[in-house]
């Protein structure tokens, strides 16, 4: 009972008893008299109490400034509604804590919003009409903003208790616009911040204040904490952080709201209950984004420099006329900020030249302290003069993701011929040839231009040797000298094709064999390199050396066997005539056969000639030939052999020429003749 109250009593009182005094009642009226005014004292006593709480915390009557501690303040919350995310809801709670019945006068709606923005705060659960004494009932008011900044509103609650029959308070909540991405997250800027904005490996430092859609979390602002350190993509966070930091800058304010799956999803985690929705309010006190810096011989490389030289490595070196040995510099790759650089990108480093030949280069090889990368450059003498090409390094550097500088190499010119493979050379199936016969193998022979200058249009014809290598014995034996004219103008790392017709000459012995091909045995090109002007072919073959050899068999006789002095002597002798050789013979080859009179004793008598072609006869070939004698006189008596001679026309060495003169006949007898 307040003071005024007990006044009022008082006064009455004493009005009561001025116009009544006791000493005019009966005796009866007086008892009575005490206990009428002893009742009414009691029902004036008798009154309801009303007390709003908020997160458990008392709010006044006619709070002016909303708290986020009794949830007068409803926190922020993107103007876009969400069915996965929900609503921001906070519930308070109303207690009687009076001496009567709590009755809450304002009809259908006890809870009464109004004020500029009270559409943005929907009461969805309404408190109950009647609170007994010492009980309490509960309301729930949801905030929807719908437009962005501070939005406001009053809440009203009628009832009857009579000090406070309007109980009143402010409540507010701050509206953002946010925009949401395909997994639901919605995030929108408060405050803008400076600078470049957060990318992976950055490292923020950051304050936040934490929301369920019910109530508050937590807050790095809250007495005993401290702003939170994370690098971005790299720390271990829940999802909705590493999307919704991406491009946070320096003092930026950035509302993030997450569905239960960019949270902590089904199993939840501490007092953040399964399948919670989270709102966070984050704003970036720092953001060090990773940065690289490429360096050579310690010096930093300038983020497009186009001006190689060597203090740097960028420009790798100079090669003399003839070198082949490459040149190389390896670069580091160090970070230079606090974030965490990553490579991402497969190969890291890539070289854009319109020489590719000339450049070369590894991926990074990060150092096991992870302190720093390296990555060499290698340059190849492939083209006269000086050679650049842009190194691209791709990192999660936000400022320079494809870091690019110059790096270039420069060589003299210089030739350098080179054989470099014989090709299959069309030798018989079976791999076997004869040496001497006229028969040309087919020999593709492809030489390249190894070195960094084309070959000048005027050079002087090119020699090319052909040997045969003895593959028992290693020795090399010359069988062809050419010369050609087709590798004038040969390109820089051309090839070309020299296809030469070769033959085995008779002077090869029986053997096994590979074909040796050296080029510019005079020298026709100053070359560089002398070593690899020879190649070898893959293929062996079986040589038989080749001879010549011609021979007959005597075959029919008409010549009698006994004739007198006096008498003319006439008749015919046929002779099968072979090529018992295994090389054709030459073209135009003539041979004279003649027949003999063989005495016991004395010289031969030729008693018959003839002249014949045996021109391009392959191996093996025969033929019968007759050679006749007419009247022939001039024996004396005695007793002969008739023989057949064959005797080349044209020379022709022969493997045996004994066989040559024809004794006998395919019988193996003689042909015989007595004289009288």
């Amino acid at each position: 009972m307040n003071m005024k109250t007990f006044m009022n009593i008082h006064h009455l009182r004493n009005s009561l008893m001025a116009i009544h005094p006791p000493h005019t009642y009966r005796h009866n009226r007086l008892r009575t008299w005490p206990r009428l005014l002893e009742t009414l004292e009691a029902r004036t006593l008798l009154s309801a109490a009303i007390l709003v709480t908020g997160n458990g915390a008392a709010i006044a009557n006619h709070d002016m400034t909303p708290a986020l501690g009794n949830f007068t303040d409803f926190g922020p919350m993107s103007t876009t509604v969400s069915a996965a995310i929900g609503t921001v809801t906070r519930s308070f709670v109303i207690t009687d804590t009076g001496d009567a019945n709590l009755a809450l006068t304002g009809g259908a709606k006890q809870i009464q919003i109004t004020g500029a923005n009270a559409k943005d705060f929907v009461l969805t659960v309404n408190a109950a009409a009647a609170i007994p004494v010492g009980m309490h009932s509960g309301f729930t008011i949801s905030f929807v903003p719908k437009g962005a900044g501070l939005r406001k509103a009053t809440v009203t609650i009628l009832s009857n208790d009579p000090a406070a029959p309007a109980f009143t308070f402010n409540i507010q909540g701050s509206g953002l616009k946010t925009t949401t991405s395909a997994t639901g997250l919605q995030a929108g800027t408060a405050v803008k911040g400076l600078g470049s904005g957060a990318f992976s490996g950055a490292s923020i430092t950051f304050n936040y204040t934490a929301f369920l859609r019910s109530s508050k979390l937590e807050s790095t602002l809250d007495p005993g904490n401290a702003a939170l350190t994370m690098l971005l993509g790299q720390s271990a966070v829940i999802p909705g952080w590493t999307q919704g930091f991406a491009g946070l800058k320096a003092g930026e304010t950035r509302l993030l709201v997450l569905p239960a799956s960019l949270g902590f999803g089904a199993n939840g985690n501490g007092n953040i209950p399964a399948n919670a929705s989270l709102i966070y309010q984050v704003t970036a006190v720092s953001v060090a984004n990773p940065a690289i810096v490429v360096s050579g011989h310690t010096i930093p490389i300038a983020f497009g420099d186009k001006t190689p030289n060597a203090a740097d490595g960028t420009f790798i070196g100079a090669a003399p006329a003839g070198s082949i040995a490459p040149l190389s510099f390896t670069f580091k790759i160090s970070n230079g900020s606090d974030g965490k650089v990553a490579f991402t990108s497969s190969p890291t480093v890539v070289l854009v030249t319109k020489n590719i030949t000339n450049f070369a280069t590894t991926d990074i090889t990060i150092d096991p302290s992870f302190d720093f990368a390296t990555f060499t450059v290698t340059y190849t003498p492939a083209i006269a003069g000086t050679q650049t090409a842009v190194v691209h390094v791709r990192s999660t550097d936000p400022i320079h993701p494809d870091y690019t500088f110059t790096v270039s190499g420069t060589s003299a010119p210089f030739l350098d011929l080179s054989p470099v493979s014989v090709g299959t050379i069309n030798y018989p199936a079976s791999g076997n040839i004869v040496s001497g016969a006229a028969t040309k193998f087919k020999v593709p022979l492809t030489i390249t231009n190894l070195g960094n200058a084309a070959v000048p249009g005027q050079t002087p014809p090119v020699q090319i040797n052909f040997y045969l290598h003895d593959t028992t014995s290693g020795a090399d034996t010359l069988i062809s000298s050419q010369t050609v004219t087709n590798l004038r103008g040969t390109a820089r790392g051309q090839s070309k094709l020299v296809n030469l017709n070769v033959t085995v000459p008779g002077t090869i012995l029986t053997g096994s064999y590979k074909l040796l091909a050296k080029i510019n045995e005079n020298a026709a090109v100053s070359e560089t390199n002398l070593l690899n002007d020879s190649v070898l072919s893959s293929q062996i073959v079986n040589v038989t050396q080749g001879f010549f050899n011609v021979d007959g068999v005597l075959s029919t006789s008409t010549f009698p066997t006994t004739i007198a002095t006096v008498l003319p002597l006439s008749g015919k002798l046929s002779v099968l005539v072979r090529n018992v050789g295994n090389l054709t013979l030459p073209a135009g080859q003539k041979f004279t056969l003649q027949v003999l009179a063989h005495p016991d004793v004395g010289a031969d008598i030729v008693i018959g000639s003839s002249t014949i072609t045996l021109s391009s006869w392959v191996p093996l070939k025969t033929a019968l030939l007759t050679v006749a004698t007419k009247s022939f006189t001039g024996l004396t008596a005695g007793h002969y052999e008739l023989q057949a001679l064959l005797t080349p026309v044209l020379p022709l060495t022969e493997s045996s020429t004994t066989d040559n003169r024809v004794t006998a006949n395919g019988l193996g007898g003689d042909v015989e003749l007595t004289v009288t």
